[in-house]
């Protein structure tokens, strides 16, 4: 069996699958459309200040990558990585 992941968009609870493949594959698409995530520090609020941005570089597990976009989750918006068997 080959794992994959799915990358899940999940806004106001809608979700859709922005992409599959590898854990290599779907860290570079995300370098590749950073636009994704970035806007969340669009509109910095002063009280806490710009929120942190997902690092990729060296992410090496999908628990590492889960770990990085949940930096970006604001509850009602959020970008969710997860493993699927393809047989």
């Amino acid at each position: 069996m080959t794992k994959k992941m799915e990358l899940v968009e999940t806004n106001h609870g809608e979700s859709k699958v922005l992409t599959t493949g590898t854990l290599k594959e779907v860290v570079k698409y995300l370098q590749d459309n950073n636009n994704l995530f970035d806007w969340v520090n669009d509109e910095i609020d002063p009280a806490t200040g710009p929120i942190d941005l997902p690092e990729l570089d060296g992410v090496g597990t999908v628990e590492e990558l889960q770990n990085e976009l949940s930096k970006v989750d604001l509850g009602w918006w959020s970008i969710t990585a997860k493993e699927m068997e393809i047989d």
